[in-house]
């Protein structure tokens, strides 16, 4: 009897440690995104429909002075359809987290709160650095003297750059990281997802596939959600994904254009082609272009490749692409992108 007794407590006692935990591990599923607030793991997780997880195994600290101190005793409630509540009892703080149409807005009584967690970051979702339609206008080519032998005095539409460091260009390439990044964009679904300007992501030194972020929230903070990203918020009529996968690494070019721009000769290309395969392709360099000045009508149209130059380039075009090969490297040639170009008159089926 009294180990019958026994064993019932043990269940009842079970039962209610269960309960318990189920009650402190609260969703809230709204407008597209899950958030999962677990308070006996103490972690947070958001997702959404058209993205996935978008962070996991996400803690909550306050900044100090010997760093980040993780906030325990969660205490999670639902608000209403779209909020979720978090209170920590040590050190005390709130936190709230309201699931909008666009974004989710994280909330914080303490101006020193952190979130940190892991962010999946697959090769085809890289890091970026958004273009703001609200950020500094720029029309391209104004001042040059490059757009207007091409119909115009400028780009016809505007291009946008971020409000922050607008003055400065960024690259990046492959799975990397960066204090400038605060966004990811999904290649295949012209989709990103954005974070504060404060966020740091730092690449997973043993998974390459995560990112390592801090997201201070001092206040809130907003994490937004971009669907159709080129289309919708940029306004391009379409988005295809480039195709990298013929390149095993990015090709590297020299152009004549900056160099000479149309009075690039065959001895210029020579000369030049000679000392990239002597300095820079031991370096991986590949690929030699020759850009305009090759090519010309008498009333100064392109023709692409019937109408070449036989007093700057006496040799031909056979004859430079061989010599460019003979060194090593990959022959280039541009041609016009432009429909004014005589040739067209010529061959409309072009």
């Amino acid at each position: 009897m009294r180990r019958s007794l026994l064993l019932l407590a043990a269940s009842v006692l079970s039962f209610a440690t269960a309960v318990a935990q189920t009650r402190n591990t609260v969703s809230v599923t709204r407008a597209g995104w899950t958030v999962t607030a677990d308070g006996e793991q103490q972690i947070l997780s958001i997702a959404h429909d058209n993205w996935g997880t978008v962070t996991k195994d996400a803690r909550l600290s306050l900044e100090g002075a010997h760093g980040l101190q993780p906030l325990r005793k969660w205490l999670v409630e639902r608000q209403g359809e779209s909020r979720l509540s978090i209170k920590t009892g040590q050190p005390r703080t709130a936190w709230l987290l309201e699931l909008l149409p666009m974004a989710l807005k994280i909330s914080s009584t303490s101006t020193q709160a952190v979130l940190t967690a892991e962010i999946p970051a697959s090769a085809d979702r890289i890091v970026a650095r958004l273009v703001d339609p609200q950020g500094v206008p720029v029309t391209w080519g104004v001042g040059t003297g490059e757009i207007a032998p091409y119909g115009g005095s400028g780009a016809r539409t505007w291009s946008y750059l971020p409000q922050q460091n607008p003055e400065v260009m960024y690259f990046s390439l492959g799975q990397v990281s960066s204090s400038n990044f605060h966004s990811l964009f999904d290649r295949k679904f012209d989709t990103a997802v954005e974070f504060s300007d404060r966020t740091f992501m730092q690449r997973n030194r043993l998974d390459a596939d995560l990112l390592d972020v801090t997201i201070p929230v001092p206040g809130n903070t907003l994490v937004r959600f971009l669907p159709e990203y080129y289309t919708a918020t940029l306004g391009l009529p379409y988005y295809t994904p480039f195709d990298d996968s013929y390149f095993s690494k990015p090709p590297s070019i020299w152009s004549s254009w900056t160099s000479y721009y149309e009075e690039v000769t065959e001895k210029d290309m020579v000369r030049n082609a000679d000392w990239i395969a002597t300095h820079l392709k031991p370096y991986g360099f590949q690929y030699v272009e020759l850009d305009d000045g090759y090519d010309r009508g008498k009333n100064g149209e392109h023709y692409w490749v019937e109408k070449w130059d036989q007093k700057k380039f006496p040799h031909g075009p056979k004859w430079l692409a061989d010599y460019i090969k003979s060194e090593g490297l990959h022959p280039g040639l541009w041609l016009v992108p432009n429909a004014y170009a005589g040739a067209v008159d010529q061959h409309p089926d072009w």
